[in-house]
């Protein structure tokens, strides 16, 4: 079972995925950060995500689109094993921070 978390009270929006994070969350992942329209710096957190599919990367692409695209701050942190594989090969590494 997947789970997803937001924290809006610091300088930036933090989004935490435990389990999978697939096609499955589509409705619900907007929906977390929907109320911080205007907001540009966020951490999405996936030390946590043990499958990451093509969808999320779509959501974590229309993530980028919601902060203002090129003038978003986004990193996604702690990623690991096939995630960080998938993140590697469609290259994220242009559009977001990785760390």
């Amino acid at each position: 079972m997947t789970t997803m978390k937001i924290n809006g009270n610091s300088e930036a929006v933090e989004i935490s995925i435990n389990g999978s994070f697939t096609f499955e969350q589509f409705k619900d992942f907007p929906a977390l950060y929907s109320p911080f329209a205007g907001r540009q710096k966020f951490i999405v957190n996936v030390s946590q995500v043990d499958f990451i599919d093509s969808a999320a990367l779509g959501m974590l692409i229309q993530l980028r689109i919601f902060a203002g695209e090129n003038n978003a701050d986004i990193t996604i942190q702690g990623h690991h094993g096939e995630v960080k594989k998938s993140l590697e090969v469609a290259s994220f590494s242009d559009l977001f921070t990785l760390d």
